[in-house]
């Protein structure tokens, strides 16, 4: 649910229907990395979990793990200077994941 909520927003969704109606339209693309045992979440599903989080918790380890990949793709790209601007702008706006949560929350 935590790679579809962000894939769906990234997309242009902002509710918990929206995760909902993304997952069911990437399904097949989302099998191919994840294992959907139970199918995609409902919207109900996604509303309980985004209810329970701690948006701060659930920012801080998004970030770390923003960080993690972004060192990655630094280290395989040393060369690309943009990517690396890019990257380093992104680190400093770490009210996005908050705000996104938070939008999620309001949403429900």
């Amino acid at each position: 649910m935590l790679v579809v909520a962000p894939l769906s927003m990234l997309a242009g969704g902002r509710t918990c229907v929206d995760m909902e109606d993304y997952g069911g339209a990437a399904e097949p693309w989302l099998r191919t990395f994840l294992a959907l045992e139970n199918g995609i979440p409902s919207h109900d599903t996604f509303s309980r979990l985004f209810a329970k989080l701690d948006p701060a918790g659930l920012q801080k380890a998004l970030l770390r793990l923003a960080q993690d990949w972004a060192d990655r793709v630094v280290r395989m790209h040393p060369d690309k200077r943009s990517v690396r601007r890019k990257l380093i702008r992104a680190r400093r706006d770490d009210d996005f994941l908050l705000d996104m949560i938070r939008r999620i929350r309001k949403n429900e």
